[in-house]
């Protein structure tokens, strides 16, 4: 029996991450865009069970999630139990296999993390939802899962935010010379016609210990499109991505994308970014391509560009942004927004299956969750994804609070014929910003807190 209801809890998502029991596996997605009416909700779950697949099983594990029953409810929640996790950039190549070009995913290579497969579902049957705009909780799922919830926020949370995260400086695995010969290369291509657009990346490193709840709980508290994901052995995805992929709505069937393309450090003249000629060509690319790609999995006509860029400022950066939306054809599920979408075109490049090869070209490692989509498919019938960046892959060995090992996290650059290797190399040292700001606020003592009270209005999301 499906059962929705509000609950008292003090406490704001991240600080229910810091506080949910050790032996309880935690997944999690937030957003800290109180006023925001594109991020409003935040998710805490516990999986019931998992579902992992790489090449060809993809196919079958998207299939499994789309025909999972659906939940007939008028809840105006977004997430009412389902499916969240992520679908990994290399899965791109399982729906059109042209994209490799003969070119072998690097998942083998030494310097990066093998074993995250392609694609990690897990099922939530139930979940604490929280309202950003009025800071209120919501338990919500099947009675089992809702009498589990409730019980654990009863009796089995901590009484206080313990553990800090350690970490050594941020390395890179791909040096600058390295990674400026790439963009030259990139760039030649353009000039050649080859492409318009490729998004090139890299990876850095660090040697982590201690609380890696801590890390979540910071990239939640700062991010439009927070997720912290424990995958059990060792394994976690933490991302503190402003980006939406695409979010849907069955009882409207509107699809909105919302790219991001064009970057400056906090602090750049505005004016100037705003003006910035090959800023704006990187952008308006994306936005045709995300036109097209739309158009696959949306009624003909109904494609629209409501906002063409504007600037939005986040922690250590500034991004233009643009909106497409569409109206999607009925019955539209993972498999078809995977086959029409995937993966995302900011990450990738114009015209995409070309950018894509000139990735694997370019990039000694696989991107794994990076550049993917991290989100929740709800029993309702609501998809909500983010594009998988400003995340980082941990591995290792203890419990989430004593843990000890690697973590891994990947910066990328939209190349075009204006770019310059000086230019982009400075750029991916800047999107590593976010990274430092949050493992400085994961090494700090925690201070006790409580969640605001005060009711906001309501805006839709």
């Amino acid at each position: 029996m499906f059962i929705e209801k509000p609950i008292e809890l003090p406490f704001t998502p991240a600080q229910l991450v810091l506080r949910w029991p050790l032996l309880q596996p935690l997944i999690a997605l937030g957003s800290s865009a109180e006023n925001s009416i594109h991020a409003r909700w935040s998710i805490v779950a516990r999986p019931a069970r998992v579902l992992r697949a790489s090449g060809s099983t993809v196919v079958d594990a998207t299939r499994e999630i789309d025909t999972t029953p659906r939940c007939e409810t008028s809840s105006s929640l977004p997430f009412i139990g389902g499916w969240i996790g992520f679908i990994g950039f290399e899965a791109g190549s399982v729906f059109e296999p042209t994209m490799l070009r003969g070119h072998e995913c690097s998942n083998s290579n030494s310097n990066t993390m093998s074993n995250y497969g392609d694609l990690w579902f897990a099922r939530c049957d139930g979940a604490l939802v929280h309202d950003g705009h009025n800071h209120s909780w919501h338990v919500v799922g099947d009675s089992n899962e809702v009498a589990a919830l409730e019980h654990i926020v009863t009796n089995e949370l901590s009484e206080s935010e313990i553990g800090s995260l350690e970490s050594s400086p941020i390395e890179p695995l791909v040096s600058d010379q390295e990674f400026s010969d790439a963009i030259r290369r990139t760039i030649d291509l353009i000039h050649q016609g080859d492409i318009f657009q490729s998004n090139i990346s890299r990876p850095f490193v660090s040697r982590v210990r201690g609380n890696v709840r801590r890390l979540g709980a910071a990239a939640i508290s700062r991010a439009r499109y927070g997720a912290h994901l424990e995958l059990g052995e060792g394994q976690f995805v933490i991302s503190a991505s402003p980006e939406l992929f695409l979010s849907i709505n069955p009882s409207t069937r509107s699809v909105q994308s919302r790219p991001i393309k064009g970057t400056r450090p906090s602090g750049a003249d505005q004016g100037q970014f705003e003006r910035d000629e090959k800023e704006r060509a990187e952008l308006h690319m994306i936005v045709d391509l995300m036109r097209n790609d739309l158009a696959r999995l949306c009624e003909p006509r109904s494609i629209r560009v409501t906002s063409s860029r504007h600037l939005e400022i986040h922690p250590t950066i500034l991004h233009g942004v643009a909106e497409v939306c569409g109206i999607a054809l009925p019955h539209t599920g993972l498999e078809e927004v995977l086959r029409c979408t995937f993966p995302p075109g900011s990450v990738s490049g114009a015209p995409k299956i070309r950018a894509v090869q000139v990735i694997h070209e370019m990039e000694s490692h696989a991107r794994g969750p990076y550049c993917g989509a991290i989100g929740f498919i709800s029993d309702c019938g609501r998809m909500e994804l983010s594009v998988a960046i400003r995340t980082a892959l941990l591995q290792g060995t203890g419990t989430p609070d004593q843990f000890t090992g690697t973590l891994q996290y990947w910066a990328g650059c939209g190349v075009v014929a204006e770019s310059t290797p000086h230019g982009e190399t400075a750029e991916s040292h800047h999107k590593t910003a976010i990274l430092e700001l949050l493992l400085a606020e994961s090494a700090t003592a925690p201070q006790p807190q409580v969640s605001p009270t005060h009711s906001a209005p309501c805006v839709p999301a």
